[in-house]
């Protein structure tokens, strides 16, 4: 029985994703507060090399004498696991499931980044942006075009899919296009010329995919202007300066995330075949 389906068994489907939210998110504040009363700086021996190439994509300064050594860019991360929970309790089905564990990882991926500035972490957060994005774009081929995500043959699609993100981002500086900005720049907007195709055949029920629709819209746009906007120079970085609490990547990790979460419910509301993404519905 999958975690999913036994939380439904219980009557907690709605608000499950918000408990398990609750215990990760208190967990790693636990776990860091310990640390640092033990005096732990794990982070102490980065190089300088490693901050100053860091320095020139962003604005929040890296603290290697803290735990997480990017406060901001670390925490927001966190909208992505709100929203992976959010979709994989919600779903009835493996691929809706795989979607939100795909943006679980992506969360994981980004803050392990953002928290040690490691090449590893390097290496994970465009793994991560690459199976999220990829793992939306499935979902919703399935649904545009009203495939039976029920057959046996389904979950090897969705999976063959991941795999190719997996070989994308373990590809990062070896292939040049594999990047995270340029992946992003091309899977994000062929999310919307799919969501776009969604539209034209289901012009008649734009009362259930209108708003979800607008909204990834809107906060796409967002995401874009935080993402373009941070770093060393960048508007953003002279608003909310290098140790603020508000970062212009913050803010993308943010927006970002709804988007996610919106164009997942778009895509559920065209046939309305699979459960909301919201719990009161």
């Amino acid at each position: 029985m999958s975690m999913s389906n036994a939380v439904k068994r219980t009557g907690l489907r709605g608000w499950s994703w918000l408990i398990v939210f609750l215990v990760v998110l208190g967990s790693t504040i636990v776990t860091m507060l310990v640390l640092k009363v033990a005096g732990c700086k794990p982070w102490a021996e980065t190089s300088a090399g490693a901050i100053k190439d860091y320095g020139s994509e962003h604005c929040e300064q890296v603290r290697t004498d803290e735990i997480f050594v990017q406060g901001p860019n670390f925490w927001s991360n966190f909208a992505y696991l709100l929203v992976g929970l959010m979709i994989y309790f919600s779903a009835d089905e493996f691929i809706g499931r795989g979607t939100g564990i795909a943006i679980c990882i992506l969360f994981f991926g980004s803050s392990f980044w953002h928290g040690t500035l490691t090449e590893s972490g390097k290496f994970l957060d465009i793994i991560g942006v690459y199976v999220a994005l990829i793992a939306l774009g499935v979902y919703g081929i399935f649904e545009v075009r009203g495939l039976d995500s029920t057959q046996p043959t389904a979950p090897l699609w969705f999976c063959w899919a991941l795999t190719l993100g997996l070989i994308a981002g373990s590809t990062k500086n070896i292939v040049p296009f594999h990047g995270s900005t340029v992946g992003a720049a091309i899977l994000g907007p062929l999310l919307f010329v799919l969501q776009g195709w969604g539209a034209v055949l289901y012009w008649n029920r734009r009362s259930a995919w209108a708003l979800p629709g607008i909204l990834s819209l809107f906060c796409f746009a967002w995401a874009a202007f935080m993402k373009f906007n941070d770093g060393a120079g960048g508007s953003l970085c002279g608003l909310f300066g290098h140790n603020g609490l508000l970062q212009g990547h913050a803010l993308w990790h943010v927006f970002s995330a709804l988007m996610m979460l919106f164009v997942f419910e778009y895509f559920t509301s065209l046939r309305g075949r699979h459960p909301s993404v919201w719990p009161w519905r």
